[in-house]
């Protein structure tokens, strides 16, 4: 990845923005925001481990960054065990992720309630709506 960075940055495709509100997810809960090198590395990590997919022959392959194992992903991370949910009603639950669509089958996730999206301006957010919630809760409680 390395090697290839700029081609690697082009690579993040349509289903980055989910791997990166998990990310979100890991800072809010551990109280701290990832450098630059801790990021990458738990990038190279979730691809190696196969938490998230990525072709390494293919970068422009429109899978790239499809996450498989969510939780698995947060647990590499805060070291807790965590389940995830889909459901349609906003969750009461602290941690969950937006899934927000404005074109049929076109959709982009989010934390717009913290503030968070992985996209300077979203279609999907500024001229659609959620559709559905990723609801991620941890198994251990925070104060443990």
């Amino acid at each position: 990845m390395k090697k290839y960075f700029q081609t690697f940055c082009k690579s993040l495709g349509n289903y980055a923005c989910y791997f990166f509100c998990i990310i979100n997810i890991a800072e809010e809960y551990r109280k701290k925001t990832f450098s630059y090198d801790e990021l990458f590395d738990i990038i190279e990590k979730s691809f190696s481990q196969g938490y998230v997919r990525f072709n390494f022959d293919d970068y422009n392959d429109i899978n790239n960054f499809y996450v498989n194992e969510p939780c698995k992903i947060l647990y590499m991370i805060t070291g807790k065990s965590w389940k995830v949910k889909k459901v349609y009603d906003t969750p009461k639950e602290k941690f969950y992720v937006e899934c927000w669509s404005a074109v049929e089958g076109v959709c982009h996730f989010a934390r717009t309630y913290v503030g968070y999206s992985s996209l300077q301006h979203s279609n999907s957010v500024e001229n659609g709506k959620i559709i559905s919630y990723r609801v991620f809760t941890c198994d251990t409680p925070q104060n443990r």
